[in-house]
């Protein structure tokens, strides 16, 4: 897969996402991604499925995760499967 900007090649990495959630700046750490191999460049790339999940552990997010302003991958996904048991 090729790089929109640069057209250099685009390698499956993780990358922190940043969004504002309920007002507040919010990171989620390590998520899945595509990134261009060019440093110059760094585009970053997020799957359509991954942000549908980082919209519903946004929709989640307690006070205390919002206090914290971070939460990793693996955290986000255990209570998303938490959640769709209960």
């Amino acid at each position: 897969m090729k790089c929109p900007i640069c057209k250099s090649t685009l390698v499956e990495k993780t990358a922190n996402a940043r969004r504002v959630v309920k007002g507040q700046k919010f990171t989620f750490k390590n998520i899945p991604a595509y990134v261009c191999e060019n440093e110059l460049c760094g585009q970053i790339i997020f799957d359509s499925l991954i942000i549908e999940e980082l919209d519903e552990a946004a929709a989640v997010l307690n006070q205390e995760d919002l206090n914290k302003g971070i939460i990793g991958y693996e955290q986000f996904k255990e209570r998303l499967a938490l959640l769709q048991v209960n």
